[in-house]
């Protein structure tokens, strides 16, 4: 039987993810790096949470399929707000996931913020793992994430839940290529602020552009 941890990996390469970013700080971010490492999804340290965000992002703009992200529990949700903000406001599919504390520990005061509130007006959707809802909650995160207007989803994913067994694991998951209504894969949809392309940005090739040098006339 899977893990949890599995489970959530599975889903996200079945879902066209590559590569997960941010900034781990023990509990369920461990176990979520080695599912991803034993799945063939690389795992990137970034130097901030927001910087894995945006890294993230910027992935999903030149691929077309979701961005995903990881932070550990307060503080660094916290610090991960202004990333999931800019998902929000440039209509980027990210899946963010947060270490919190463990299920079986109802008085865990340490860093204990309610990550759902910090996130929930640059979200669309959040929700909190167990055994028996993991692969129900990653299919609905990538479903919610991709739906249009596109952008962001946080899952809580508490420190003693994604080294268990999921219950209720399904065998069969959708394929990369089964992305929103009209997309096709490989063929990415330009993603932008509010839906539009941004300018100067050829999604397909780079995701990246410099700002164009003026020319200077000097007398």
């Amino acid at each position: 039987m899977r893990s949890v941890a599995d489970v959530l990996v599975r889903r996200l390469a079945a879902a066209g993810v590559n590569t997960i970013f941010g900034v781990p700080g023990g509990g369920g971010n461990l176990d979520l790096i080695a599912a991803a490492g034993r799945a063939g999804l690389r795992f990137v340290l970034t130097a901030t949470e927001t910087a894995g965000a945006i890294a993230a992002i910027a992935q999903a703009e030149i691929t077309g399929r979701p961005g995903a992200c990881l932070s550990t529990l307060g503080p660094g949700v916290a610090s991960i707000v202004n990333g999931v903000a800019c998902a929000s406001l440039d209509r980027a599919p990210l899946i963010v996931f947060a270490d919190a504390p463990p299920a079986s520990a109802s008085a865990f005061t340490h860093q204990r913020v309610d990550h759902h509130a910090l996130l929930a007006p640059v979200s669309k959707w959040s929700a909190t793992l167990t055994p028996e809802t993991a692969d129900v909650v990653m299919a609905t995160a990538v479903a919610r994430t991709l739906a249009h207007p596109r952008g962001p989803v946080h899952i809580d994913c508490p420190a003693d839940v994604l080294g268990q067994a999921a219950h209720g694991d399904h065998a069969d998951v959708a394929p990369a290529g089964a992305l929103a209504t009209g997309e096709r894969a490989g063929h990415p949809r330009p993603l932008g602020r509010r839906g539009g392309t941004r300018s100067g940005v050829h999604t397909r090739r780079l995701g990246l552009a410099l700002p164009r040098r003026r020319q200077v006339t000097r007398d």
